[in-house]
């Protein structure tokens, strides 16, 4: 990962690219004598090299285009190519656009977004630890990382912004709606991963790649702390992962409760924890852009991503720390927190980042103070509304800056209305959890819930599948892949038995044989004045040779 941020050429940076994509697939398979294990670390290597290839393609075209890879030479010039077209087979396509497409295919692989997703759920095979760093510090935010490093180039192809746009408020809201429906731990906190990459997407579609730097940095504490607490209380219900198995952990992982509710509190953007300052600068920018350029469903499309995040959490919450218990007794007695000084050490200090990391780094991230403005570029018509929180409050002498405070504290009704719709999530979600969860996850059914003809809970048992299935995009790849290997042996398999064994080994093999089987039946015969006329014959010949070198 070192060697990725430090580069100073994409070559470099392909081999901190690769390096990094190596060393995940070797941690997922760490427990390498289990099946699903080894699975999952191929699943997760299969999809990154199709992110690979993309980045070499793009690679490529960077060098053709500008005879150059290092990032000042190209960033330097990116500018005088935005007109320029790249002539492939009988189209013209504007430069730029190619590359930023296949940069962020390249990183959709990477952060795994939507339909290149799958292979991070199944990452979770791996030990806790190990989850925690793919999904904090290292894999998955490599793709964020190369979009925000390569805004030079990005910020002039409109279409591909609007396309990040789409692809991470996609993310976003269908990862969150299916780690909402989850019942493993990991699981539920890997599609949320998925979800706030996607949200990173989002603000660097549109053009805020800083604030989306400053979510990745905040995200990078209170992700690494959720794992690890995850990690704890699966060690202590030894090594139970579904969480309707869990319950009653209140009082006896008091330590891991209280990691867990600040994670899950700053991952909500609960106000002043440090989810909150990159989260709501993100959201109050999606209203100042989108709303102007009347693309109001995107804002709200974030605000149900926010209300998602909230829901999720509050069902790890009440699963593993409030439901009742299911377990037997003696074994629930056994419970205790792993109090060693590492663990201890580690999850206060991630929980005192998850909750004041975001109000100290504030002041890198703002505009009046940009401390990556040699780092990141954005065009002046893209970056012409920033983030309310930039706006200095106490100079509002002239009338000019007090309608400018004014505006922004009208604008600060959003971080309320996001506020809102956090509590009625929880309030909602707890009127599922007691009338529905109960009834479908402790077997407390009653003999009407398994009639068909009841509509409504058989719509939600219908959605409850959907979902929980991964939206069957795994069965989807499956059914492809099955019927293209098909095809592809039936194509290839005619072609090697046919065409080319007639022209390659077969067919000269058979030919050499019916020619020497022919010479042998006609020479070897048998009959001795049919050898005298071949003797005869090849005397001819011999003497006849030896008269046309002479002669000549």
């Amino acid at each position: 990962m070192v060697i990725l941020v430090i580069s100073n050429n994409f070559f470099v940076l392909f081999f901190g690219w690769e390096g990094v994509g190596l060393c995940s697939y070797l941690l997922i398979s760490f427990w390498s004598t289990r099946i699903q294990s080894i699975k999952s670390a191929n699943k997760a290597l299969f999809v990154n090299k199709l992110g690979d290839s993309c980045l070499l393609i793009a690679i490529s075209a960077i060098f053709y285009t500008f005879n150059s890879l290092d990032f000042y030479t190209v960033f330097s010039l990116a500018f005088q190519y935005q007109f320029k077209n790249l002539t492939i087979l009988w189209f013209e396509i504007p430069v730029l656009t190619f590359i930023s497409f296949f940069l962020v295919l390249a990183a959709m692989a990477k952060s795994a977004q939507i339909f290149l997703h799958t292979w991070l759920p199944d990452a979770m095979e791996g030990p806790t630890p190990v989850s925690a760093l793919i999904h904090a510090a290292t894999m998955v935010t490599a793709g964020v990382f190369l979009i925000i490093k390569c805004s030079f180039i990005i910020e002039f192809s409109k279409s591909i912004l609007i396309f990040m746009v789409y692809v991470g408020i996609i993310t976003s809201v269908l990862s969150g709606l299916i780690g909402f429906f989850q019942y493993d731990i990991k699981k539920i906190i890997a599609y949320s991963t998925c979800s706030q990459l996607g949200y990173m997407f989002f603000s660097c579609g549109l053009s805020a790649y800083h604030l989306s730097l400053f979510h990745l940095f905040n995200h990078a504490f209170f992700k690494s702390l959720l794992f690890l607490s995850a990690g704890s209380i699966i060690h202590c219900v030894s090594n139970e992962q579904d969480i309707r198995k869990m319950g009653g952990l209140f009082k006896l992982l008091p330590l891991s409760y209280v990691s867990i509710l600040i994670a899950s509190l700053s991952l909500s953007g609960l106000p002043f924890l440090s989810g909150f300052f990159s989260k709501e600068s993100i959201l109050e920018l999606s209203y100042l852009k989108l709303c102007n350029e009347e693309y109001y469903y995107l804002f709200f499309f974030s605000l149900f991503s926010i209300g998602l995040t909230t829901a999720y959490s509050a069902k790890l919450l009440f699963f593993c720390f409030f439901s009742k218990n299911v377990s037997f007794k003696a074994y629930f007695t056994k419970i205790r927190e792993p109090l060693t000084f590492f663990t201890v050490f580690t999850l206060v200090f991630l929980s005192l980042c998850s909750l004041f990391s975001g109000f100290f780094f504030q002041f890198f991230f703002s505009r009046n103070n940009f401390f990556f403005q040699e780092t990141i570029f954005f065009l002046d018509n893209h970056a012409s509304v920033f983030s309310i929180s930039d706006i200095n409050y106490y100079s509002y002498l002239s009338i000019k800056d007090y309608f400018a405070r004014l505006w922004a504290l009208c604008n600060y009704l959003i971080v309320l209305y996001s506020f809102v719709i956090v509590i009625n999530f929880l309030y909602l979600y707890s009127l599922f959890f007691f009338c529905y969860e109960k009834k479908i996850n402790f077997g407390l059914f009653d003999h009407v819930f398994y009639k068909k003809n009841n509509s409504d809970f058989y719509l939600y048992l219908q959605i409850h599948t959907f979902f929980s299935k991964n939206l069957f995009i795994d069965n989807i790849y499956n059914y492809l892949s099955l019927h293209i290997y098909k095809f592809g042996y039936s194509i290839f398999l005619n072609l090697d038995k046919g065409l080319f064994e007639l022209l390659g080994p077969t067919g000269l093999f058979n030919f050499f044989f019916y020619v020497s089987h022919s010479f042998n039946k006609a020479s070897q015969s048998g009959i001795i004045y049919k050898y005298t006329f071949s003797i005869l014959i090849n005397i001819v010949l011999i003497f006849t040779l030896f008269f046309f070198k002479w002669y000549t």
